[in-house]
């Protein structure tokens, strides 16, 4: 009976010592990276070109991109473009090279504040630097 005890004991300690090995290797969590996005200088003209490009595509899949811009005159402008402003999607395949799509538009515009943006599989929402385009009269 003396015997029994200690090797219950020993026999559970060794039991949850396998199990907690087993659990770490079996379970890893992957880190999720989410894609990096870059403005690129717009082509000012009727119409004008927006460009952006994906740094790094990440691991979360892409929903959707484009561009978020707030257009109008110097100083009545959002100074930040959010989904609130004006969303222009891009419609080619995601990757690493330089992406450019015209923006036709019913109204014109002199100045503009731009910005890449991303939705991700996952909800996430990756955004570009924003760039300003202001027009100078010759």
């Amino acid at each position: 009976m003396f015997l029994i005890r200690p090797l219950r004991c020993f026999l559970v300690i060794l039991l949850v010592s396998f199990s907690g090995f087993s659990c770490i290797n079996d379970h890893e969590i992957p880190v999720k990276v989410p894609a990096k996005i870059k403005t690129v200088e717009m082509i000012f003209a009727f119409p004008s070109t927006f460009k952006l490009q994906f740094e790094d595509l990440g691991n979360i899949p892409v929903t959707e991109y484009g561009i978020l811009l707030s257009k109008g005159i110097s100083g009545f402008l959002t100074p930040i473009p959010t989904f609130a402003d004006e969303v222009f999607i891009f419609t080619s395949p995601v990757d690493l090279s330089v992406k450019s799509q015209v923006y036709v538009t019913s109204t014109s515009y002199a100045d503009v504040n731009y910005r890449a943006y991303a939705k991700l599989e996952d909800g996430t929402i990756v955004y570009g630097e924003v760039l300003k385009y202001r027009f100078q009269p010759g």
